[in-house]
């Protein structure tokens, strides 16, 4: 949520202070912003012990080579790369067609404003609908496709401000469907034990596509102008649109782990293989450098009091 906000703050002040201290200025606010932020991340965040299970919560080098390999997360690795490249593209070009549509630049706060609270808006029963009628991949592929047609929307009719602004709400719609979406999906498909892993690499894609979309974007809009970059972006949201239809729409997962002293590999396997024929449990790993049980459980059927009596054993 403040990660939001902060975005949605940041593209509304951006043209005011643009016009007002211009584009060296706007950098040096951003460095100024970033050491305060240092400033309160030593001085007043508490320190305190984190009692989650180590592999859910930090990542283990020894897994990213089958992390890499994994079909259901490379493809989401894939999407928020794809998201993000997208969204820092367009917005490469996004400006100089508003200018050129008749909208000045120090006035495009007053139109991302309303276009973010509206695709918010917009968006929430998006969620709901999906989460409730288990319908995740459907919901997201729509979500998908209404990035694809706003960029349609806004090539086609970039000489009318009004239909940038169709453009523009329809495009945050989608982007906010998903970016809430993907962090969810990656806790239900990563492995269980490797949810901290997954998330390094899931995190790692995200901003490598932010890069990719400014550079790769500024460098198409300087030699080919804003149709080549609008071709890219397109052309990158279609290979991901095509890349969901082996996507499996996860159940309702949930990870639980559990401190366990196993006696080596052998014991570990036992105890692993007893939990996977729990009613409820979808994988079970046991890591024995870690004492620690790690499990992917569906919450309708998960038998917790059976998983406890064989742990207790």
């Amino acid at each position: 949520m403040c990660i939001g906000l902060a975005f949605a703050l940041a593209l509304v002040l951006g043209p005011f202070l643009g016009a007002k201290i211009g584009l060296s200025g706007l950098f040096w606010l951003t460095a100024a912003s970033a050491i305060m932020a240092i400033v309160l991340l030593l001085l007043g965040v508490p320190k305190i012990v984190t009692h989650s299970a180590r592999r859910d919560a930090l990542p283990v080098w020894s897994e990213m080579s089958s992390l890499l390999r994994h079909p259901q997360l490379l493809r989401l690795d894939f999407g928020v790369l794809a998201l993000h490249c997208t969204l820092t593209a367009w917005f490469v070009i996004l400006p100089l067609e508003l200018v050129s549509a008749g909208l000045p630049e120090e006035q495009h706060g007053w139109l991302y404003l309303p276009t973010l609270f509206g695709s918010f808006a917009l968006m929430v029963p998006m969620l709901i609908v999906a989460a409730k009628k288990q319908q995740q991949k459907r919901f997201f592929q729509l979500a998908i496709s209404l990035l694809i047609g706003a960029l349609v929307i806004s090539q086609l009719f970039n000489t009318h401000w009004w239909a940038l602004v169709v453009g523009v709400l329809i495009f945050f719609v989608g982007f906010n469907f998903l970016e809430a979406s993907l962090p969810s999906l990656l806790t239900k498909l990563a492995p269980p034990g490797s949810k901290g892993s997954a998330s390094g690499v899931y995190t790692t894609s995200q901003f490598l596509g932010a890069f990719l979309g400014g550079a790769v974007g500024g460098w198409l809009q300087q030699h080919f102008g804003p149709q080549a970059v609008m071709l890219f972006c397109s052309g990158l949201l279609l290979c991901w649109l095509l890349a969901t239809i082996g996507m499996r729409d996860p159940a309702q997962y949930r990870s639980v782990s559990f401190t366990t002293a196993v006696q080596g590999q052998q014991q570990a396997e036992q105890l692993a293989q007893q939990l996977s024929v729990i009613g409820g449990v979808v994988e079970a790993r046991v890591v024995v450098a870690d004492s620690a049980t790690y499990l992917k459980v569906e919450k309708a059927h998960y038998d917790e009091p059976a998983v406890q009596a064989v742990i207790a054993r």
